[in-house]
């Protein structure tokens, strides 16, 4: 049978982002797209919504809303999905709303680079962008949620399961 993965996206064009309420915090955020586990010494990050436009003054927030391209989930969705998080992942809760933060932790290397469509950067060969992904199917056993370890640090991926 076919496996199907999934890139996890929000969708910002529908519902209200959120964003740090204090700028200063960004540096905090960016340990997150390493895929290493920060629970044990995570302090909530404050977080509010943007509202910058009219038209956005009639959207409301999602369970899965655009943050800092860091996946966010309300406790709603946490509550439907926590099965799927386990060993792959760990939830970060903010201040001010409530959503936790999923920092997925697990690496699978699974990209078929040969298959793919990749940019790379001239000056390190390191994966700039990927238009097309191709996995290697027989390594992706039933891990639900992952990261790359060639491009960890911005996109996270989900089985069909999820």
């Amino acid at each position: 049978m076919e496996k199907r993965i999934y890139r996890l996206q929000s969708d910002p064009e529908n519902f209200l982002w959120l964003t740090l309420t204090r700028e200063s915090d960004s540096e905090r955020l960016e340990v997150l797209r390493e895929a290493i586990s920060v629970k044990a010494n995570w302090v909530p990050v404050p977080v509010e919504p943007i509202v910058e436009k009219p038209q956005d003054k009639d959207k409301v927030l999602s369970d899965f809303p655009t943050f800092w391209a860091l996946p966010i989930m309300s406790k709603r969705a946490i509550v439907a999905l926590r099965d799927f998080f386990n060993e792959n992942a760990e939830l970060l809760p903010v201040d001010k709303q409530p959503y936790f933060i999923l920092n997925v932790t697990r690496l699978l290397d699974v990209l078929d680079e040969d298959k793919s469509s990749i940019e790379r950067f001239k000056s390190s060969g390191g994966i700039m962008r990927i238009t097309k992904y191709w996995f290697h199917e027989n390594q992706l056993d039933d891990v639900p949620i992952f990261r790359l370890p060639q491009f960890r640090r911005v996109e996270v991926f989900v089985n069909h399961e999820f």
